[in-house]
């Protein structure tokens, strides 16, 4: 046996030639790297003359792994904001579960004569499945979910109640009386997510307000707060990877993707403690016993039947009126999670160890077959694949629209995730410059504490350039925003009427931005109506741009669409939100808009919220009549919510420019 020191060293070789190894194999053949770190431990198992003992780095770096496992799969689920499952949804993910659960628990109950417990834990197993397809393998994540629709939260549903499951289970098996210990553990994770629902959060959320998230003090207080929920679990006799869960779950809200803090969480676990523990995990797996033929018969038996139980759910799902389509892939592909509630209910009791072969081969076998069928798919992007997150650039320098906007672009990302905002201050280089830079910063400081959907760093930069419009647009491309918020205010922008104003100056400029002018009067939280006015038919062009962020932004509001336009216009919407948008509800009114469109019978509510969706003014059409709707909105709705959108130009357009210098001249002075 090696000395201390040397097996230390030892220990920490094997983690990360693992690590490099699984990786590189991975990338090479899109399995997930789990399965290699577990081949690694095995092959591991059988070159090393002597065995790891207990108290190796390599073991103690495991047990960590494990919970670092189930932490990083609840704080990396993303959820779409868009999306919102009903009690039915909640009642088919539990019906197509036990569709699954029941006849493998069946099957090994009586075919293989194991005991109760340990063949409905299996049927649990063989029925769990990730909430929707990953992006990729290796990547910045082992693991990337994102929960958009039926698939994701099915899912999610059987990899909770499988967790659930392990945690009861594991009390009756440990526990010679049945009723009384179960209540225990049934009140004791009550009482712990009542605490990490009501405490955690406002702590969480004064220490945000006077820490920046880059700091290591949140990172510190995140491992705190995981490791002392963990043991809080422990100490009440519940399961304490629940308490993992419930921590990540619950702590997701306040990390930011490409956030230091979630890079920071992400490399304490992913370099070294999930390695440990599936390189553990393959080391003993091979220290149980030799691979005999009923482990084979019993593997093969659970696959087949859960793939022929798959392919009957699928075509029962799709049989329903329902919008979402299912694959087998939806309800196949596993996660890694998986493999260390199978460790911890054999640690546990639940199930024997003997039979911790024949369900690693069938996840291997899984994970295979899902390669297999996912190489046969269509390249490209899934239904289900997020998008790479917004980001709004918002110039400010109006202390009074400050809030209102940052509220507003809280409601901008894609996919219902919250976006990058970029609050920017551009000031002309005069002798009073550093003067007003320092009091917008301190109007922005005062305002920022009050920001009620703060889960992310808000940080103002500012920009010194007389021309403000070439410096707005210049700091978008330099941030990378695909969207720019302005704010109208009392700010007369709209009002000059040779049409030169700095919001269409900007339009004119800033191409490939979404550019966004809100005025807003009231708090959007009461909004019951979002009027949408589509205001020319070329508008439809760019749908794909601005049909969903309405969308977006109606789900988030809690609100209904009423659209407004052409009644050819309205044709084609209800036709795209007929297929693509059936969960969201709207309404439509036809208007002669080329007639003019009286905007105060639009809706006499107050609480309405107006959007115009606007054509850049290279693309104005003869009548030019949606081009004073901007000066109409403003007259009538001064006292309430509207916002002017202008979609970004695609790729190809081509851009109608003055031709000389006289029609420049024309055009300045509201001639043309």
């Amino acid at each position: 046996m090696p000395d201390t020191l040397l097996l230390t060293t030892l220990s920490f070789l094997f983690i990360v030639s693992g690590g490099f190894l699984g990786i590189s194999l991975a990338r090479l053949t899109r399995v997930h790297p789990a399965y290699f770190f577990l081949l690694f431990g095995g092959v591991l198992a059988f070159t090393l003359r002597f065995v790891l003992p207990q108290r190796s780095l390599l073991s103690e770096l495991a047990e960590l792994g494990a919970i670092f496992v189930i932490f990083l799969a609840a704080l990396e689920t993303q959820w779409d904001a868009r999306f919102s499952w009903r009690f039915d949804e909640l009642v088919a993910a539990l019906l197509t579960q036990l569709a699954v659960a029941m006849p493998v628990a069946a099957l090994f109950y009586f075919w293989f004569k194991i005991d109760m417990t340990a063949a409905c834990f299996t049927g649990l197993v063989a029925a769990a499945h990730a909430p929707e397809r990953r992006r990729q393998v290796v990547g910045d994540s082992f693991r990337h979910n994102m929960i958009s629709g039926e698939a994701g939260f099915f899912g999610f549903v059987s990899e909770v109640s499988l967790l659930i499951a392990l945690a009861l289970m594991g009390a009756f098996a440990q526990r010679e009386t049945i009723s009384a210990d179960l209540l225990q553990v049934a009140v004791g994770i009550l009482l712990i997510l009542i605490l990490l629902i009501t405490f955690v959060p406002q702590m969480l959320r004064l220490l945000l307000r006077r820490v920046s998230e880059e700091s290591y003090a949140i990172y510190y207080l995140m491992l705190v707060l995981l490791i002392g929920i963990t043991l809080l679990m422990r100490r009440a006799a519940i399961e304490p990877l629940l308490g993992a869960f419930a921590a990540g779950f619950v702590l997701a809200r306040f990390v930011t993707e490409g956030s230091k803090v979630l890079e920071r969480l992400r490399f304490t676990g992913h370099s070294l403690l999930v390695p440990s523990f599936f390189i553990m995990f393959g080391f003993t797996l091979v220290l149980t016993g030799p691979l005999t033929a009923p482990h084979l018969f019993a593997a093969a038996a659970i696959t087949l039947a859960t793939w022929v139980l798959r392919f009957l759910a699928v075509r029962l799902l799709n049989m329903r009126a329902a919008p979402a389509r299912f694959s087998v892939l939806h309800l196949t592909r596993k996660n890694p999670f998986v493999m260390v509630l199978l460790y911890v209910g054999a640690a546990r009791g639940v199930i024997p160890v003997s039979l911790l072969q024949p369900l690693l081969l069938y996840l291997v076998a899984n994970e295979l077959l899902c390669v297999l069928l996912g190489l046969s798919e269509p390249q490209g992007e899934t239904p289900g694949e997020p998008k790479a997150d917004a980001r709004v650039l918002l110039p400010v320098s109006n202390p009074e629209t400050m809030l209102p906007l940052l509220n507003l672009a809280s409601h901008l990302g894609h996919s219902g995730r919250a976006a990058r905002i970029h609050p920017v201050n551009v000031v002309s280089d005069t002798g009073e410059t550093e003067a007003k830079i320092r009091s917008v910063e301190a109007q922005f400081n005062e305002i920022i504490p009050l920001y009620a959907a703060r889960d992310q760093v808000v940080q103002l930069s500012t920009r010194i350039d007389n021309n403000r419009i070439r410096a707005v647009a210049r700091t978008a491309r330099e941030l990378l925003a695909d969207r720019i918020l302005l704010g109208l205010g009392a700010i007369p922008t709209l009002q000059r009427p040779q049409g030169y104003s700095f919001l269409e100056s900007l339009s004119e400029i800033a191409l490939q931005n979404t550019i966004l002018a809100a005025h807003l009067q009231a708090d959007l939280a009461l909004t019951s109506h979002i009027n949408v006015i589509v205001a020319n038919r070329t508008l439809l062009e760019s749908r794909e741009v601005w049909l969903p962020l309405v969308v977006q932004i109606a789900r988030r509001l809690h609100s209904e669409i009423v659209f407004f336009g052409d009644q050819a216009v309205l044709a084609e919407i209800e036709q795209h939100m007929h297929a693509d948008e059936r969960s969201t509800p709207y309404s439509t009114r036809a208007g002669q808009m080329h007639a003019g469109l009286d905007l105060v019978t639009l809706d006499a509510n107050a609480n309405a919220f107006s959007i115009a969706v606007l054509e850049r003014t290279f693309r104005y059409p003869d009548e030019k009549i949606h081009a004073r709707l901007p000066e109409m909105m403003l007259r009538a709705f001064s006292d309430r919510n509207f916002m002017l959108l202008y979609p970004a130009v695609a790729a190809g357009v081509q851009i109608k420019k003055p031709r000389s210098a006289w029609r420049k001249i024309k055009r300045f002075m509201g001639f043309s």
